[in-house]
């Protein structure tokens, strides 16, 4: 086709295809749009008032949750598809918008008008549409439509019908061409049309702007030609936003593609001009029965049943529907990270905020809500659907949000984000289950059968799989299957319960391996009773405590590397022997739990504690042969079992510190390391402490970068700092949150510090080491003692601030032993990890040079016996062995495969480390690149300023020559007058030796007297001179 018009277009419509094209650059776009938009009549719109907001969202929600193709547009298009999609998508569609970013955008309050909010629904189904052109997939359009036609529904349920009382309602945004699903119609035959030669798309160069086939940049000549342009993508978009509010606005549009592409293509033979032509032929009918449509009778009667449509009926839940939700969300439980304790999670949003503590609360939230409002308003019948029940209950918690988050109150917080999200999936769950009914589902599949008393669940895979329960009168055999061939299950009796309905339980007789599940069955049923968590005592419930916490240590589950909940050996029956040789009170972790539900057995904690410990020394003691060997695996459980003694020690005496024995008035040494035994008293307690504290304070926090997620160091960290926060602590905490310090604060206190500082410091990464956050956290309670304790007597808000004080410390303190645990746990337990990793490595290295070894061993041997028995050249092996004479070094063993001291490769190995090092002087040859140019760059630096520093010493010495100069010429100047004016006053010296010389002068003679010479005494010399 190209070929055979090739002289009929030009080069620039041939490469870039720019037809009858809209929406040219976004500079001229704007402005042309904006004229288009000025000549279509345009509806007064409301403002986005708080309830125009409310009615907004529970048009969304409504969409979420009963639509079964909203899931097509919640989220952004960028989000779904790659960069290459995006790309094409951005030019083709000029204002993405997807449901998602609606909500966002109403939560911000960025909707000025109800109008606005309108057209940004209908504009993502006018996107589906714009963008889905393609003839062999008419879904996407066919999808967008039916959305469409649920938004307007919803649109006039719950922003007109909703809103009646209002008298603008109706006028709140403007409505859509009452025949616009005829316009759709037309539109999609327009897409689906083809050309009759080739079978190509007829209305392709039509279907976007022109600026998409310019690489998104209009020619000169085309805006000069083109004043308008238009294109089938805009007439979509149009159509669907409700910018066309008459049939003519719609037509005129559509004809003006077509003769915008014949004014820029003049020449009638052109490519686009033919393709414009058959648009036309087929367009221009259908364009002229619409308005014929639009003047007739039944357009008539088409305006006005738009003008009032039929009300979409939506089915009324009776109010147990709304009261069973509430009942769930109100049993909530919320368990504090921080602080591991548990509250009802709807505790604090039953009752309305009291104004009178919270007086800016009402200037933050505009409409306040709470649980029993809500109530109250299901017994009023308030209520006319879901979607308004679903609003207030939202709403509690957007407002928690709204006011506590600036104010950093984290933990009402979370608890608002957990309220949420359990009635966002509980509501979801209803809804769907309630509409898919009918109306007779209020109650969702949530509610599920009992479990009958008689089932029993152990077998290994799935757990939740249970065995069918044996009548009394018949025996038969148990469908469970064999652990190994060996094994043999059989159903037993308890006596003391024959009389009553009990749970049969499984006895299994196995010589062999028993998998982990079933040992632990086994033990667990060796024992007649497990007592509940209540029925326990008060020091047995702290053991079951402690017993818990322990079993989250990753190294204490069962399902970790590491296995310590059942006995030795019945797990690995071929060490049985050796096992009982060594290790005379065996014990495991499930037997202790075992024995302290039993009741009875323990008569106090230090018993249970005992035997804890004893599991992880029997440990030690087993595979310390073993680790004196260098077996990986005793290496490994040896190390574990050390570490776990130690934790266990920390761990028991920080979980059972009121039961600790006060030996403070006996002395003796300080106690650390893994102990195999050791006494619940304080002066242990003392020692583990300081023994953990050496390792925490002086460890280095590893920071991460401003802005990047917290590493494990760092969370801890937070962790401490959040466990200051807690919603019971929130009135003592307020004098220490934010600097809100007197004004003679400063002179009394050195260094003033709140918590907000705190936090700071931590975003911004300026903590080095736990000690220094211990340090700032506990110098917060430290100051207000000091400044606080000189008055309290006398104010009662610094006696307050005291006693809030003394009680914060406390628990800080609290927190700061559970800190050391968990940190010196981790900090151990890394170096523990990475001896065993190293360990292992260095196995798996050895393993390697010893198959190298054998490998080559077995060639040598391979060679020699070819060569004894003369084989053809055909078949000498293809691997050459090339030896080397390594130096002779001094080995404290012998090597039984090297006998000569040669080293032997094959030539794959050589090939290796000739590549190798060839990579290496590669690498070194970049490097030595690199440092010689900065060498070089360096010394030229160097030399520039030293040539600079001659010249200005040259520069300088001239200067002080000039001047030096200069001061001589002055000096001799004044050298000479003054010899003139002595010479006046004294005679020459020539006239001074003549006159010497004459006879007449009389001689002066000159005697020198002697000095006399005095007799000195001569001082004796003592012995000590020198």
């Amino acid at each position: 086709k190209k070929e055979s018009n090739s002289n009929n277009v030009s080069p620039l419509t041939v490469a870039s295809t720019p037809s009858a094209k809209t929406t040219s650059t976004k500079s001229s776009t704007t402005k042309k749009e904006s004229r288009k938009t000025n000549r279509t009549p345009k509806a007064k719109s409301s403002a986005m008032t708080p309830k125009y907001k409310a009615q907004c969202c529970k048009v969304l929600s409504a969409l979420k949750q009963r639509e079964e193709n909203v899931s097509w547009f919640i989220k952004s298009v960028k989000s779904q598809f790659k960069a290459s999609i995006m790309t094409d998508y951005t030019q083709k569609v000029p204002h993405p918008m997807d449901i998602g970013t609606m909500t966002n955008k109403l939560e911000k309050n960025s909707y000025a008008s109800v109008a606005d909010f309108a057209q940004d629904l209908r504009r993502i189904y006018g996107n589906c549409s714009r963008y889905n052109v393609v003839l062999s997939d008419p879904v996407p359009r066919q999808v967008a439509r039916e959305m469409l036609t649920s938004s307007e529904q919803y649109l006039h349920l719950f922003l007109v019908k909703n809103l009646n009382s209002s008298s603008s309602s109706s006028k709140a945004f403007p409505k859509l061409l009452y025949c616009w699903k005829t316009c759709l119609e037309i539109l999609d035959e327009v897409v689906g049309l083809q050309n009759s030669d080739d079978k190509q798309q007829t209305a392709y160069y039509f279907l976007h702007p022109a600026s998409f086939f310019f690489k998104g940049k209009l020619p000169q000549d085309y805006t000069d030609k083109v004043k308008n342009p238009m294109d089938f993508g805009t007439i979509t978009s149009n159509l669907i936003e409700g910018v066309y509010q008459t049939v003519e606005a719609f037509v005129k549009d559509c004809k003006l593609v077509t003769s915008n592409c014949k004014a820029y293509h003049e020449d009638p033979g052109a490519v686009f001009v033919i393709q414009a032509n058959r648009l036309e032929e087929f367009l221009l009918p259908k364009l002229d029965d619409l308005l014929q449509y639009d003047k007739s009778s039944k357009g008539a009667e088409g305006r006005k049943m738009a003008s009032s449509p039929a009300a979409l009926t939506l089915l009324k839940p009776p109010n147990t529907f709304y009261t069973s939700m509430l009942d769930e969300l109100r049993s909530a439980d919320y368990k504090d990270k921080s602080t591991k304790l548990t509250e009802k999670a709807t505790l604090q949003f039953e009752h309305s905020v009291d104004i009178s503590s919270f007086k800016d609360y009402l200037e933050i939230v505009e409409t306040p809500m709470d649980l029993q409002t809500v109530e109250t308003n299901i017994t009023n019948g308030v209520y006319q659907y879901p979607e308004d029940f679903e609003y207030d209950v939202n709403l509690i918690f957007k407002n928690c949000e709204a006011y506590n988050v600036p104010k950093q109150n984290i933990h009402i917080v979370n608890l608002s984000k957990h309220c949420a999200r359990i009635f966002r999936k509980m509501y979801a769950l209803r809804i769907k289950a309630y509409e898919a009914s009918g109306g007779k589902a209020l109650y969702g599949d949530e509610k599920k059968a009992k479990r009958r008393s008689s089932d029993i669940s152990v077998t290994s895979a799935p757990p939740t799989k249970k065995l069918k329960t044996e009548s009394n009168n018949a025996k038969r055999k148990s469908p469970m299957p064999q652990v190994t061939n060996n094994q043999s299950i059989a159903r037993a009796k308890s006596p003391k319960n024959q009389g009553k309905k009990t749970v049969p339980r499984l006895v299994i007789h196995t010589n062999g391996p028993v998998p982990l599940h079933v040992a632990i069955a086994k033990i667990k049923q060796s024992f007649t009773r497990r007592r509940q968590h209540k029925e326990l005592q008060d020091w047995e419930g702290a053991c079951s405590r402690f017993f818990r916490e322990f079993k989250k240590h990753p190294w204490a589950s069962s399902s970790k590397r590491f296995v310590f909940d059942a006995p030795v050996p019945m797990l690995h029956p071929e060490i049985k022997v050796a096992y009982k040789d060594k290790i005379k009170n065996p014990m495991d972790l499930t037997t202790a739990e075992g024995k302290l539900l039993q009741g009875g057995i323990y008569k106090e904690a230090q018993e249970f504690i005992d035997d804890v410990a004893l599991v992880f020394a029997n440990a030690v003691t087993f595979n310390k042969s073993g680790h004196e060997q260098g077996d990986p695996t005793s290496c490994a459980y040896f190390d574990a079992s050390k570490h776990l003694l130690r934790y266990t020690r920390w761990l028991s005496l920080e979980y059972l510190s009121a039961y600790l024995a006060d030996d403070s008035h006996s002395e003796g040494i300080r106690q650390s390391g893994p102990l195999k035994h050791w006494k619940l008293t304080k002066s242990n307690q003392n020692d583990a402490r300081f023994e953990m504290e050496n390792i925490v304070l002086q460890q280095n926090i590893d920071r991460s970068d401003e802005g990047d997620r917290f590493t494990w160091q760092e969370t801890e960290c937070e962790k401490l700092l959040r466990s200051l926060r807690h919603q019971t602590d929130h009135k003592r905490m307020a004098y220490f949150i934010r600097p809100n310090f007197p004004p003679d604060y400063v002179g009394i206190i050195s260094k003033p510090i709140c918590w907000e500082d705190c936090c700071k410091k931590l975003q911004q990464r300026k903590y080095e080491t736990f000690g220094d956050v211990i340090s700032d956290l506990r110098l917060i309670f430290t100051n207000a003692l000091k400044y606080n304790g000189r008055v309290k007597h006398l104010d009662p808000t610094s006696q307050q601030a005291y006693d809030s004080a003394v009680i914060m410390a406390g628990k800080l303190e609290a927190a700061i032993q559970r800190l050391y645990v968990t940190v010196a746990d981790r900090i151990e337990r890394e170096k523990v990890e990475e001896v065993i990793l190293d360990r292992e490595a260095e196995d798996q290295q050895k393993a390697e040079e010893e198959r190298l070894r054998t490998e080559l061993q077995k060639e040598r041997e391979r060679t020699r016996r070819n060569g004894n028995q003369s084989m053809p050249s055909s078949s000498i092996q293809s691997v050459k062995i090339i030896q080397r004479r390594a130096a002779r070094r001094d080995l404290d063993f012998d090597n039984p495969f090297d006998q000569d001291n040669s080293f032997e490769q094959s030539e794959m190995e050589t090939q290796n480390k000739q590549k190798r090092m060839y990579e290496q002087q590669q690498r070194d040859r970049v490097d030595m690149h690199r440092v010689c140019r900065n060498v070089g760059i360096r010394v030229f630096h160097n030399l520039f300023w030293r040539s600079q520093a001659t010249y200005w010493a040259k520069d300088m010495s001239f200067q002080i020559q000039q001047n030096l100069s200069q001061n001589r010429t002055l000096q001799s100047g004044a050298e000479k007058i003054e010899k003139e004016k002595q010479s006046e006053i004294m005679p020459k010296p020539s006239l001074v030796s003549s006159l010497l010389g004459t006879s007449s002068r009389s001689q002066v003679k000159m005697n020198l007297a002697k000095k006399p010479k005095q007799n000195k005494k001569k001082r004796k010399r003592l012995f000590l001179d020198l």
